[in-house]
């Protein structure tokens, strides 16, 4: 009967600690694989059009990266299921809700540029461009709206980025002053002086700098 008793006494925290192991190794095993990164260092990714949504003046495309499937939105696009497509500059916005659509996304990628690289047949095409916009010299440079100036002379990627001769604005601040005095700038309008390394057209009817 004693020994019952001490036997009792090991069984019951015993048993919680096999639950706790248990539910560790649960938890563990139920945590996803970390996913590869959709885009590359510029935003660019590839892959095959899954399903494709026009509204608003949008075209929203689920992109098939082979890793993973993600949406991509730009302006009016005409695509198909099955082109192969590349997306260019993509910019992320998380729990992004269509009004037009009323669909709530994950994750958008927006961008000013998605070009058809080959149809559902694997038939290679060249990329759109607007009316009247010269040839581009390569596939990873940024399609311009109409009258846009040329971007000649923006640093490639990972080129080194010249900032000599760029002088405070007038009235202005410098980024170190925004960042540190950003509780007494806030709500106000300040002026900042830079240099243009990376251009996107018309991204959510905005053109980014």
């Amino acid at each position: 009967m004693k020994m019952d008793n001490k036997l009792g006494r090991w069984m019951k925290p015993l048993s919680l600690l096999v639950g706790l192991a248990l539910s560790v190794a649960l938890a563990r095993a139920a945590d996803p694989v970390p996913a590869a990164p959709v885009t590359d260092a510029d935003g660019n990714f590839s892959g095959k059009v899954m399903q494709t949504m026009t509204t608003a003046g949008y075209t929203y495309v689920q992109v098939d990266t082979g890793h993973q499937k993600v949406w991509a939105a730009t302006t009016h696009l005409t695509v198909t299921n099955g082109d192969h497509v590349t997306v260019f500059g993509a910019l992320p916005m998380s729990g992004f809700h269509s009004k037009s659509l009323d669909r709530d996304f994950d994750v958008v990628y927006f961008t000013g540029k998605i070009t058809i690289t080959s149809d559902a047949n694997g038939v290679a095409t060249a990329p759109m461009l607007p009316p009247g916009h010269p040839a581009l010299p390569g596939a990873a440079s940024p399609v311009l709206p109409p009258n846009h100036p040329s971007l000649t002379g923006l640093p490639a990627s990972g080129a080194p980025v010249d900032l000599a001769g760029i002088k405070k604005a007038a009235g202005g601040r410098t980024v170190q002053e925004i960042i540190f005095g950003s509780p007494q700038l806030a709500g106000q309008m300040v002026a900042v002086r830079g240099r243009v390394v990376k251009y996107n057209a018309m991204v959510m009817g905005k053109n980014w700098l």
